[in-house]
């Protein structure tokens, strides 16, 4: 039997709520454990009012601070895994490569993302730029080379 010193290994299960099942997807009602491999490929959509669903079996939820948000930026997620269970942790960590994610780290994508990018002006033409203008554009461009892993 544990002592009152040993830390528990997982949190005690909270009750289980009829109304907590409308806000989850139908896969993530399910524990990672569960999933038929069929299920692991599958995208869910959120619908209105589900704050908890999967996508290639990972348990997402909606990030903190987004879920009554107007609007997102454009580009960035406004979720993140929801990794409040033991089992969904795991279930993230056996799909993590170190080597794999490695061998994609040292191609280093970012350079060939930099060399296709737009490399001309819509709707201004160079020679009517003003010298200010050109040199910003020289700025940017050499902002855009220092942070390209960033982007």
């Amino acid at each position: 039997a544990p002592t009152g010193t040993d830390p528990p290994s997982e949190p005690p299960a909270k009750r289980h709520r009829p109304a907590q099942d409308r806000r989850r997807s139908v896969l993530a009602r399910k524990e990672y454990s569960e999933l038929v491999p069929d299920e692991l490929a599958l995208i869910e959509t959120p619908g209105r009012g589900v704050m908890s669903w999967r996508q290639y079996g990972i348990l997402l939820k909606f990030a903190p601070g987004t879920a009554n948000a107007i609007e997102q930026t454009t580009g960035f997620p406004d979720y993140a895994p929801n990794l409040s269970k033991v089992t969904e942790l795991e279930g993230i960590r056996a799909r993590w490569d170190p080597p794999l994610f490695k061998v994609l780290w040292d191609s280093a994508p970012w350079d060939d993302m930099f060399q296709q990018r737009l490399k001309f002006l819509i709707l201004h033409s160079v020679d009517d730029l003003s010298a200010r203008a050109k040199s910003d554009l020289v700025d940017i461009v050499a902002f855009m080379w220092t942070h390209r892993r960033t982007f």
